[in-house]
């Protein structure tokens, strides 16, 4: 990706994320203003240099344009067939790579919009779109928006159908888990996580979060998922035997993930979880709903913190940091507002570098 891009990108969503805060400016105009940066960014990266994103446009060319929207024949990669509809669709539209990009990047940028907006346009709490829109950007618009397509669509629909459930939109809800499910068949994970977490965990003191943290903090310290990784082998290969789909992606659970212990996705939601229990509101079920998800996929993250699977499960449950950032960012009383401001710049800025760095690109 261009560091150019991705430097002017921050500073619109850092600047444009203080300004809407800081004065009375609609942030329609913000909103297209960041979006068109992201697309410039989009335009302007090299696909050669992210094997995966170069994957999903080698399966885009791929895709006979005549084939059966209602019936699309999976891809040589193995990809759902909801994605492989969604990409038929969009080639149909425009035979254009570029186009293609672009229209994943803005359908996951658009849930992430309505979601926020669902969450926050309440009379009692203005809705900051930017500030909510520039924390998705972070980590999750860059690798998931940008490079990792499936995986993002699959996590934004999941994101926002859970978000409609949680709200009673039922019908909704089921049309988007459904299509985040077709999108990518892991999405299950966050779907039956998030509902489970949703029903059954209700804790209701910051004790108890703080015994759940120190629990990450030694599942993190003790290596835990070395000697998960054999047993997590063969529990996969029996599996295999049942659903075969599991056999194709043997080799992800199977295999280290780098440096994983040293791994600095994983340390930037351990500190982002201390922030979210310190900063925790008395009193906001929706905010504890939120948290108990969160601190799950921290939980798999050390877990499964040197397993190359690893760390696309946890980032499903990580995608709530971003109503979590945002409340203690927004409504929390225990900022002033010049602290406050201070701790939005490495709370957006931060993600930024880490998600550009897996990428595996540096400055």
């Amino acid at each position: 990706m261009n560091a150019i891009f991705l430097v002017i990108l921050i500073l619109g969503c850092l600047v444009c994320s203080i300004l809407q805060y800081a004065s009375d400016f609609k942030g329609k105009y913000y909103l297209i203003l960041i979006a068109v940066l992201s697309v410039l960014l989009i335009i302007n990266s090299n696909p050669d240099i992210i094997p995966d994103l170069r994957e999903y446009l080698s399966n885009f060319n791929y895709i006979n344009i005549k084939s059966n929207v209602l019936d699309v024949k999976p891809s040589y990669y193995g990809f759902e067939k909801g994605f492989m509809f969604i990409s038929i669709v969009l080639k149909r539209i425009w035979n254009n790579e570029t186009f293609y990009l672009c229209a994943i990047f803005l359908i996951n940028y658009i849930c992430i919009y309505k979601a926020g907006k669902l969450l926050f346009c309440t009379n009692e709490c203005s809705f900051y779109s930017i500030l909510f829109i520039s924390l998705w950007l972070g980590y999750f618009g860059i690798l998931y928006g940008m490079a990792v397509l499936r995986s993002g669509l699959a996590i934004s629909m999941s994101f926002y159908g859970l978000i409609l459930l949680y709200n009673r939109l039922y019908f909704k809800s089921l049309i988007l888990l459904t299509l985040a499910f077709f999108t990518q068949t892991s999405s299950i994970i966050l779907i039956v996580g998030g509902v489970i977490t949703y029903i059954f965990i209700h804790i209701k003191n910051n004790k108890t979060y703080g015994i759940w943290l120190f629990c990450c903090v030694a599942l993190w310290l003790s290596r835990i998922s070395i000697y998960l990784l054999p047993l997590i082998g063969k529990f996969t290969v029996l599996l295999s035997k049942f659903i075969p789909r599991f056999f194709t992606y043997n080799l992800y659970y199977n295999k280290t993930y780098g440096n994983g212990f040293f791994s600095k996705k994983n340390m930037l939601f351990l500190f982002l979880a201390f922030l979210y229990v310190y900063f925790r509101p008395e009193d906001d079920k929706q905010y504890d709903s939120e948290l108990n998800i969160f601190l799950v996929g921290l939980t798999v993250a050390y877990l499964t913190n040197e397993i190359s699977i690893g760390y696309r499960i946890s980032d499903m449950f990580f995608v709530f940091s971003i109503p979590l950032s945002y409340k203690i960012l927004i409504g929390n009383k225990k900022l002033t507002g010049k602290s406050r401001l201070m701790m939005m710049i490495p709370i957006i800025v931060i993600p930024f570098i880490v998600a550009f760095r897996i990428t595996g690109v540096d400055f």
